[in-house]
């Protein structure tokens, strides 16, 4: 089932998500069709992104609106396929033998994307420059 019928099942099914779910459907829409599940996957890891900024903009000012857009967050997860975890990252970067800085982000990424189909190029970041251990 491609994402977008996922959606609008789902959409049919949960009356509270509802606003959100519509959100999320026409946002995946070219011209009033759905985007490949390719295109489809890309545009809800941008919308992702942007709630997790949203997340830490408003941490301090906004706990309420913070909250809604973890929520958000949430609910976008549900739809997106497997992403990579801080420690498979770090199996990957130690059974490819590289070293632990930002000159291995190229050949990190590239066998990352070969495997999984959703990398985070932030969490690689951070677990090149050691801010990150496994979880």
């Amino acid at each position: 089932m491609t994402v977008y019928k996922r959606i609008e099942e789902d959409r049919k099914d949960f009356a509270n998500d509802r606003a959100l779910l519509s959100l999320l459907l026409s946002e995946i829409c070219v011209d009033g069709k759905p985007m490949d599940d390719k295109a489809a996957v890309a545009r809800l890891v941008q919308m992702r992104k942007v709630a997790s900024r949203n997340v830490v903009l408003y941490a301090a000012t906004n706990p309420a609106e913070a909250t809604k857009e973890s929520n958000f967050i949430k609910l976008i997860d549900d739809y997106l396929p497997y992403s990579v975890t801080a420690k498979e990252i770090i199996n990957v970067l130690e059974n490819l033998d590289l070293p632990y800085e930002m000159k291995s982000m190229g050949p990190l990424m590239k066998a990352l994307k070969e495997n999984f189909e959703i990398v985070d190029g932030n969490l690689v970041k951070q677990i090149l420059t050691q801010q990150v251990t496994s979880t």
